[in-house]
């Protein structure tokens, strides 16, 4: 009889492969060097074209002062400072109190307190630069492409994937069914899984021209015990939009130009990741996420156990859906790996304060090791039997 067991990953797991933390991808987005180029995105490498407008510093100081006020509140209520993450979700939250999408009462007071801020950036250029209006609708809108792209370049790595031993020895147990849920955007199980051959569903079909299509019936293919469920998205995903045919497809292929002239499909502009804080609420339900996270909820119903860690407990829809799961059945469980346990204690997440009453129940077993360092005779008795 098969056992199953459920892993459930954040970025802590990818720092060893080399991929920047969350406040370093904040700190290269608003202090490193980048350019917009005259398809609408924006690179940290290459030659930035004579037709190219210099938004970039302009962009970059209009998101510290949004980072000012983000960081005096989290300062009042003893949270860690502001992310790009929450840049985001206030640039989107502006946008789309500007376009009148939204009605969220306290979002107008916010902007007219930081108008007198920012409005010396939407001074026009210097001509030639001179052809785009620039407003605050404008600069929130252009704010989140650029975050799109820089986490998109940031995590884009050539290193190969280190510290997922555990990972490929429970993937290739005789008898194991392996359900991974992941929030992070970058491909490094992909890699892994794929140098190693271990067979994966991820609902993207067999690939043609570099290019699959995302379809969720691939989910339930018995062609693999091991099933990979991305529920932030990731960055080699895009939506194609075709006469013929439309939907979500992964590809290593990073120029949205060769997609569009493999698939003949027309490409939104960036990879398909989910980011920001409370707007992620609203994407859940959406497309590719919707489908994947009904997946998450059906399969996690079948698990008792779940082997954790990188998770900073910083999602709040993800937290519910975490903390409903543990209190249905009297013996789910979660196996935390993480090495320094008391900066979970004191990081007011939403694990801080459950921590002690779920020790105390049995429902969190905490292996004081990070993920690279914990080997398959730790967890296996832990898991169901």
């Amino acid at each position: 009889m098969s056992k199953k067991v459920m892993l459930f990953f954040g970025s802590g797991i990818s720092f060893e492969t080399g991929l920047p933390t969350v406040q370093q991808v904040t700190d290269r987005l608003l202090n490193g060097w980048w350019w917009r180029h005259t398809d609408g995105r924006y690179y940290a490498e290459g030659t930035p074209g004579v037709v190219s407008v210099p938004l970039v510093p302009r962009l970059q100081s209009f998101l510290k002062v949004l980072l000012s006020h983000a960081d005096s509140y989290a300062a009042q209520r003893c949270l860690s400072t502001a992310t790009y993450e929450d840049l985001y979700f206030l640039c989107q939250q502006i946008r789309d109190e500007e376009s009148g999408e939204i009605d969220n009462p306290a979002m107008r007071p916010f902007i007219d307190l930081i108008r007198p801020q920012v409005e010396p950036f939407f001074k026009p250029f210097e001509p030639p630069d001179d052809t785009e209006e620039l407003n605050l609708k404008k600069f929130a809108d252009e704010s989140c492409r650029f975050i799109e792209c820089a986490v998109e370049y940031l995590l884009t790595t050539k290193n190969s994937p280190k510290g997922l031993g555990l990972v490929k020895q429970l993937a290739k147990q005789p008898n194991l069914t392996l359900d991974i849920v992941t929030l992070n955007h970058d491909t490094v199980l992909e890699t892994m899984f794929d140098s190693a051959g271990i067979p994966y569903s991820d609902g993207f079909g067999p690939s043609e021209k570099d290019i699959a299509w995302f379809d969720p019936r691939h989910l339930d293919a018995t062609v693999s015990s091991v099933t990979l469920l991305k529920l932030h998205g990731s960055i080699n995903w895009h939506q194609l939009l075709g006469d013929d045919r439309s939907g979500w497809v992964k590809s290593q292929i990073s120029s949205p130009m060769q997609i569009m002239i493999n698939s003949h499909c027309h490409v939104v502009p960036r990879s398909w990741c989910l980011i920001g804080s409370y707007n992620k609420l609203s994407g859940y339900s959406l497309g590719i996420f919707a489908q994947l996270h009904l997946k998450f909820f059906v399969r996690l119903q079948g698990h008792s156990t779940i082997v954790m860690s990188g998770y900073g407990w910083n999602d709040h829809w993800m937290n519910l859906r975490l903390f409903e799961w543990l209190n249905s059945v009297p013996q789910n469980k979660i196996v935390l790996l993480h090495k320094h346990t008391e900066e979970v204690r004191r990081s007011r997440s939403a694990m801080c304060y459950e921590w002690d009453d779920l020790k105390k129940a049995g429902k969190l077993i905490v292996i004081e090791k990070w993920l690279s360092e914990t080997c398959l005779q730790e967890i296996l008795p832990h898991l169901p039997q």
